[in-house]
């Protein structure tokens, strides 16, 4: 069946902004740590939705046994 669009929140032009403070050098990098972590987290709950929304849509193939049930490649035995 074909993929139907997407949440809102799985849109592929989200943009996020995260809020950075220049009073202080310490202050700033204490800030830009704290966005990373943020978005670090933002980013892992994306990828999960999208994992999820397209998740049955994924096929995984196996790789077959040989036909005399023997699963060494290699042909020796």
């Amino acid at each position: 069946p074909p993929l139907s669009s997407p949440p809102a929140s799985l849109s592929p032009s989200n943009t996020k902004t995260y809020p950075l403070t220049t009073a202080s050098l310490t202050e700033h990098l204490e800030s830009l740590e704290a966005a990373l972590g943020q978005a670090r987290d933002d980013l892992n709950t994306d990828l999960t939705e999208w994992k999820v929304a397209v998740g049955a849509f994924e096929v995984v193939k196996k790789k077959p046994k040989s036909e005399d049930g023997d699963e060494d490649e290699d042909g020796e035995e």
